[in-house]
């Protein structure tokens, strides 16, 4: 049996989802983040929590970076900031989108396994659902974003989780995985645009201009390297798939998601490069780039039409190893 109840933590008022299995923690006045997804009998949390007695809230039109930058935020309708002109409207995407700044509204209901939150958007004319709910090992994210303006425009959904870190973690990515795109320009991986061909079992040599860089995809580098790496599976998801384990922790997360609708995998690790702090991220997405311009220009992101509207699921389960 699932219980919801509501209390004061760190400053603000959190709604705890529990069963048997697990305990989720989530804050509808920071966009519905969640704070935690822990294993009880495990005694193993998932999320990256940057610790501190206050949860720090943003402001609209703050950087990511000076926020919290923890949990699981939803990035939408965009991930890096910047502003276009698209069909003659000039659209401004704030950084990580608008969600995650957001104070959304809660629907009161009977439900004890179910959060209904809801918010408007503020640059953009939609309307922005999310339930979620908790049914034994499994907590699910269920969405509907309504474009309810008079014109259309781009937009990138992306799961932001950040997860903890372990030396000895493994990356579990879809089936099929032929190659690895690098964003961001990194010893490891080399350049912005550097392509990776995956050689088996997620390895990755590649020799360009005659330095050569070799990877395994599915490791996470060392603390002691102080680096960052953010990637994409080239290749649309063959499934919707991807997940860690933790071999140490005896915990395996399984992350699932409809691939028509989140066709693209982003990846971030954070191994100390990004202000010293140690977190991953799978990332399903509908737009391929952080950027909604670069994604526009590889004809990769969704474009929300008048009165239209788009529903999809993420379910992340946490099972023992």
């Amino acid at each position: 049996m699932t219980n919801k109840i509501m209390k004061k933590e760190r400053g603000k008022r959190i709604y705890l989802l529990e069963n048997n299995c697990l305990q989720v923690k989530v804050v509808p006045s920071m966009g519905g983040k969640t704070i935690s997804i822990f294993h009880k009998e495990k005694q193993f949390e998932l999320l990256y929590d940057r610790g501190g007695t206050q949860l720090k809230k943003s402001k609209r039109g703050d950087s990511f970076e000076s926020g919290e930058a923890s949990g699981f935020d939803d990035a939408f309708p965009c991930i890096e900031e910047e502003n276009i002109n698209f069909q003659n409207h000039n659209l401004c995407y704030e950084d990580h989108g608008e969600i995650w700044t957001s104070s959304m509204s809660l629907e009161n209901d009977s439900l004890l396994d179910t959060l209904k939150l809801k918010v408007q958007g503020v640059h953009l004319p939609y309307f922005y659902e999310k339930r979620i709910t908790l049914s034994e090992d499994t907590v699910s994210y269920h969405y509907k974003i309504t474009n309810k303006g008079e014109f259309e425009f781009p937009c990138i959904w992306a799961m932001h989780c950040l997860v903890r870190y372990e030396d000895d973690m493994k990356l579990l990515y879809p089936d099929q995985v032929l190659e690895f795109e690098n964003v961001l320009r990194s010893r490891e991986l080399g350049e912005e645009g550097t392509i990776h061909q995956n050689m088996g079992n997620n390895q990755s040599e590649l020799n360009v201009r005659n330095i050569n860089y070799s990877y395994t995809f599915d490791k996470v580098p060392s603390k002691e390297s102080k680096t960052m790496l953010k990637y994409y599976v080239k290749s649309d998801s063959k499934e919707g798939f991807c997940g860690y384990e933790y071999p140490t922790s005896g915990v395996r997360c399984s992350i699932r998601y409809e691939k028509e609708m989140l066709p693209y995998l982003g990846v971030w690790v954070n191994a100390g490069g990004y202000r010293g702090e140690y977190n991953c991220a799978l990332e399903p997405a509908n737009g391929y780039y952080d950027s909604i311009s670069k994604a526009l220009e590889r004809k990769k992101c969704k474009i929300l039409t008048v009165g239209e509207s788009i529903s999809f699921s993420i379910h992340i389960t946490l099972n023992t190893i």
